[in-house]
């Protein structure tokens, strides 16, 4: 793994697609997924997510009444002692910023997005590659570890 992709933040923004690829044990992105928390909490990287990403996360195993599923993302953020934050104002209309300079970018996307950059996170990580042309803030995505 790259470990320099890290070197120097102290904080990080975790997209819904990490914890997702963590939880259903992905073959190639759950190591890098794992390996990244574990140097946040070696390093004092603080890590931060929403809101929306249980939202995102909890839906679809909510609907097939996959408890376990739910109970494992839950206990991943507390144990990887991962920050929740709730969409504020302020993360709204730095939101709506982004969105009216890329047009291609969902609701959902410009809010974790937004709250990336009002929280001040120095990376966010997702694997989204739609997402990687953004320049702020700055786009890790899990493929570039390899």
């Amino acid at each position: 793994m790259r470990v320099e992709r890290m070197n120097g933040f102290k904080s990080a923004f975790l997209d819904t697609s990490p914890f997702i690829y963590l939880i259903e044990g992905h073959l190639q992105f759950a190591p890098i997924v794992k390996y990244i928390l574990t140097y946040c909490q070696n390093h004092a990287v603080v890590v931060t997510t929403s809101v929306l990403t249980g939202l995102e996360f909890k839906t679809k195993p909510l609907r097939a009444n996959h408890m376990n599923v739910v109970s494992a993302f839950d206990e991943l953020i507390a144990v990887s002692h991962t920050n929740v934050v709730s969409i504020t104002a302020e993360i709204i209309n730095e939101a709506l910023s982004l969105q009216t300079q890329l047009l291609s970018l969902i609701a959902m996307d410009s809010m974790q997005l937004g709250a990336t950059v009002v929280l001040q996170c120095e990376v966010f990580i997702t694997n989204d590659k739609r997402l990687s042309t953004i320049n702020k803030p700055q786009i890790i995505t899990l493929d570039q570890w390899m």
